[in-house]
C-alpha cells in the first residue's frame, strides 16, 4: 500500500511484493474450500500470535471484534471481523484503506511482483495479471514452483532464489535510477 498511498512523492525507489494477494477483500474467501489444512494452520497461528499475544490490548480497542475474531472459522472470517483493530469502523473502511487493489494505480515507481502457481496461500487464481500489465515498470514474474515464499535453489535447497531475483531488481532499478540522474 505505501507506495501507492505516497505516489511520488515517497523517496523509495523501488519495491518488491513477493506473493502478493493482491484482493484482499476476496484473496482468502476460497481458502478453506482448496486448502482447508492450510486455512485452519492460518488462522490457528493468527489466533495464538495475534490475538492471544496481544489480547490486553486488543481487549481495549473491541472486546466485540476479539471475539468475532476468536469464533472465526476461517482465515477470511478472521480478516473481515479485525477491522477496529486497524482503527476501520467498518470492513468497507478497512479494505478502502488496506486493499493493495485500491492503492496500485498510483504506483510511480518499479515494482516486481512474484507468484508462483503452487502457493497455497496467495492462490494462483487471484493473479491479476491484467492490473500488473497496466501499470508502467511494474514486472510479474509468475513460477511453476516456488510455493508460498520458498523459492529455494541449488542441489539442496540452500539457496534463496527470491532473495536473490528481489535484490536483482532492486540492484537494476537503483542503477537505472542513476542512469537517469546523469541524463539530466
Amino acid at each position: 500500500n505505501y507506495l501507492g498511498q505516497e505516489g511520488d512523492q515517497t523517496p523509495v525507489q523501488a519495491g518488491c511484493s513477493l506473493c502478493p494477494a493482491y484482493d484482499i477483500s476476496q484473496a482468502f474467501s476460497r481458502l478453506a474450500e482448496y486448502y482447508p489444512a492450510v486455512d485452519r494452520f492460518l488462522l490457528y497461528s493468527l489466533k495464538k500470535h495475534f490475538l492471544s499475544d496481544n489480547k490486553n490490548i486488543l481487549s481495549t480497542k473491541s472486546q466485540a471484534a476479539l471475539e468475532n475474531c476468536s469464533q472465526a472459522k476461517t482465515t477470511h472470517q478472521f480478516l473481515t471481523s479485525n477491522f477496529p483493530f486497524a482503527g476501520c469502523d467498518s470492513v468497507e473502511d478497512y479494505f478502502a484503506a488496506h486493499n493493495p487493489m485500491e492503492w496500485i494505480d498510483r504506483i510511480v515507481r518499479p515494482i516486481m511482483l512474484v507468484n508462483s502457481e503452487d502457493d497455497m496461500v496467495c492462490l494462483p487464481t487471484n493473479i491479476q495479471e491484467d492490473t500488473v500489465t497496466s501499470l508502467g515498470g511494474a514486472l510479474l514474474l509468475r513460477t511453476k514452483k516456488g510455493s508460498h515464499i520458498a523459492f529455494n535453489e541449488g542441489i539442496v535447497g540452500a539457496g534463496s532464489y527470491l532473495s536473490r531475483i528481489t535484490m536483482d531488481f532492486l540492484d537494476a532499478a537503483r542503477l537505472s535510477e542513476n542512469v537517469e540522474i546523469f541524463k539530466n
